[in-house]
Protein backbone atom coordinates (compact mmCIF):
# COMPACT_ATOMS: atom_id res chain seq x y z
CA UNK A 1 0.00 0.00 0.00
CA UNK A 2 0.91 3.74 -0.80
CA UNK A 3 2.50 5.27 2.09
CA UNK A 4 -0.20 8.53 1.42
CA UNK A 5 -2.83 9.69 3.26
CA UNK A 6 -5.14 12.20 2.91
CA UNK A 7 -6.70 14.15 6.03
CA UNK A 8 -9.65 15.31 4.96
CA UNK A 9 -11.49 18.20 7.90
CA UNK A 10 -14.34 19.97 8.34
CA UNK A 11 -14.69 22.85 10.20
CA UNK A 12 -16.48 26.13 11.32
CA UNK A 13 -14.36 27.61 13.73
CA UNK A 14 -10.91 26.31 12.81
CA UNK A 15 -10.19 24.08 15.76
CA UNK A 16 -10.83 20.79 13.23
CA UNK A 17 -8.44 22.09 10.81
CA UNK A 18 -6.04 23.16 13.60
CA UNK A 19 -6.35 18.75 14.65
CA UNK A 20 -6.15 17.85 11.11
CA UNK A 21 -2.73 19.59 10.55
CA UNK A 22 -1.18 17.88 13.56
CA UNK A 23 -2.49 15.00 12.25
CA UNK A 24 -0.48 15.96 9.00
CA UNK A 25 2.20 16.83 11.03
CA UNK A 26 2.35 13.80 12.90
CA UNK A 27 2.00 11.19 9.65
CA UNK A 28 4.59 13.27 7.88
CA UNK A 29 7.35 12.25 11.05
CA UNK A 30 6.04 8.93 10.42
CA UNK A 31 7.71 8.97 7.14
CA UNK A 32 4.18 9.32 5.37
CA UNK A 33 2.76 11.58 2.68
CA UNK A 34 -0.03 13.77 3.93
CA UNK A 35 -2.50 15.32 1.92
CA UNK A 36 -4.71 17.88 3.90
CA UNK A 37 -7.68 18.30 2.17
CA UNK A 38 -10.56 20.79 3.45
CA UNK A 39 -14.18 19.31 2.48
CA UNK A 40 -15.17 22.35 0.87
CA UNK A 41 -13.20 21.39 -1.91
CA UNK A 42 -13.31 17.24 -2.16
CA UNK A 43 -15.36 15.36 -3.47
CA UNK A 44 -16.32 11.72 -2.83
CA UNK A 45 -14.61 10.43 -6.22
CA UNK A 46 -11.70 11.68 -4.45
CA UNK A 47 -12.12 9.67 -1.01
CA UNK A 48 -13.09 6.51 -3.63
CA UNK A 49 -9.60 6.89 -4.90
CA UNK A 50 -7.67 7.61 -1.52
CA UNK A 51 -7.20 4.39 0.07
CA UNK A 52 -6.30 5.69 3.18
CA UNK A 53 -8.31 8.65 4.64
CA UNK A 54 -8.58 10.66 8.78
CA UNK A 55 -11.11 12.30 9.34
CA UNK A 56 -10.84 15.28 11.68
CA UNK A 57 -14.10 16.74 11.73
CA UNK A 58 -16.35 19.13 13.87
CA UNK A 59 -20.42 19.30 14.71
CA UNK A 60 -21.99 22.09 14.42
CA UNK A 61 -25.60 23.15 16.14
CA UNK A 62 -27.50 19.99 17.22
CA UNK A 63 -25.92 17.38 15.28
CA UNK A 64 -24.69 19.10 11.97
CA UNK A 65 -22.17 18.77 9.86
CA UNK A 66 -19.54 22.57 9.98
CA UNK A 67 -20.48 24.66 6.93
CA UNK A 68 -17.40 23.74 4.70
CA UNK A 69 -18.45 20.17 4.30
CA UNK A 70 -21.98 20.37 3.53
CA UNK A 71 -21.62 20.09 0.20
CA UNK A 72 -19.47 17.45 0.47
CA UNK A 73 -21.91 15.37 2.71
CA UNK A 74 -24.78 15.97 0.01
CA UNK A 75 -22.73 14.08 -2.26
CA UNK A 76 -21.61 11.22 -0.32
CA UNK A 77 -25.85 10.42 -0.58
CA UNK A 78 -25.19 9.20 -3.68
CA UNK A 79 -22.68 6.69 -3.06
CA UNK A 80 -23.55 3.22 -2.43
CA UNK A 81 -23.24 0.27 0.01
CA UNK A 82 -19.67 -1.15 -1.09
CA UNK A 83 -18.34 1.64 -3.46
CA UNK A 84 -15.54 2.61 -0.51
CA UNK A 85 -14.33 -1.49 -0.53
CA UNK A 86 -10.88 -0.53 -0.06
CA UNK A 87 -10.53 2.25 1.53
CA UNK A 88 -9.19 2.71 5.31
CA UNK A 89 -10.63 5.31 7.62
CA UNK A 90 -10.24 6.90 11.09
CA UNK A 91 -12.63 9.52 12.64
CA UNK A 92 -11.42 12.21 14.92
CA UNK A 93 -15.23 14.08 16.43
CA UNK A 94 -14.96 17.63 17.86
CA UNK A 95 -18.22 18.77 19.60
CA UNK A 96 -19.95 20.15 22.52
CA UNK A 97 -21.13 18.31 25.01
CA UNK A 98 -23.47 20.76 25.75
CA UNK A 99 -25.26 19.73 23.05
CA UNK A 100 -27.85 16.63 22.95
CA UNK A 101 -25.92 14.69 19.70
CA UNK A 102 -22.53 15.37 21.11
CA UNK A 103 -19.80 14.59 18.19
CA UNK A 104 -23.00 14.00 15.60
CA UNK A 105 -21.39 14.83 12.63
CA UNK A 106 -18.48 12.79 12.95
CA UNK A 107 -20.51 9.98 14.41
CA UNK A 108 -22.71 9.91 11.57
CA UNK A 109 -20.00 10.19 8.93
CA UNK A 110 -18.64 6.99 10.82
CA UNK A 111 -21.14 5.05 10.60
CA UNK A 112 -21.95 6.14 6.65
CA UNK A 113 -18.11 4.86 5.70
CA UNK A 114 -18.89 1.90 7.46
CA UNK A 115 -21.93 1.16 5.66
CA UNK A 116 -20.31 2.34 2.38
CA UNK A 117 -17.85 -0.31 2.91
CA UNK A 118 -14.53 1.64 4.01
CA UNK A 119 -12.25 -0.23 6.76
CA UNK A 120 -12.52 1.42 9.87
CA UNK A 121 -8.69 1.06 11.20
CA UNK A 122 -9.80 2.18 15.13
CA UNK A 123 -12.40 3.15 17.31
CA UNK A 124 -13.48 6.84 16.80
CA UNK A 125 -12.56 9.55 18.84
CA UNK A 126 -14.54 12.03 20.26
CA UNK A 127 -13.44 15.62 21.76
CA UNK A 128 -15.10 18.21 23.85
CA UNK A 129 -14.49 21.92 23.96
CA UNK A 130 -10.71 21.38 25.39
CA UNK A 131 -9.99 18.74 22.90
CA UNK A 132 -6.34 18.20 23.79
CA UNK A 133 -6.27 15.34 26.01
CA UNK A 134 -8.07 13.40 22.98
CA UNK A 135 -6.04 14.83 19.86
CA UNK A 136 -3.16 13.65 22.27
CA UNK A 137 -4.68 10.28 22.69
CA UNK A 138 -5.26 10.57 18.81
CA UNK A 139 -2.10 11.46 17.75
CA UNK A 140 -0.29 8.35 20.15
CA UNK A 141 -2.37 6.08 18.33
CA UNK A 142 -1.47 7.57 14.85
CA UNK A 143 1.61 5.43 14.30
CA UNK A 144 -0.68 1.99 14.90
CA UNK A 145 -3.86 3.26 12.75
CA UNK A 146 -0.80 3.66 9.85
CA UNK A 147 1.22 0.60 10.32
CA UNK A 148 -2.94 -1.32 10.23
CA UNK A 149 -3.64 0.62 6.74
CA UNK A 150 -0.09 -0.42 5.55
CA UNK A 151 -0.21 -4.14 6.50
CA UNK A 152 -3.64 -4.26 4.96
Amino acid sequence: MSKEVTILFGTTTGNAEDCAKKTAEKAASLGFLPRLENMAGFTPEKLKAAGLVLIVTSTWGDGEPPDDAIPFWDKMAFLTPGSLNGVGYGVLALGDSSYEQFCGFGRIFDEKMERLGATRLCDRIECDVDYSEPLEVWLERLPYILAVAVMR
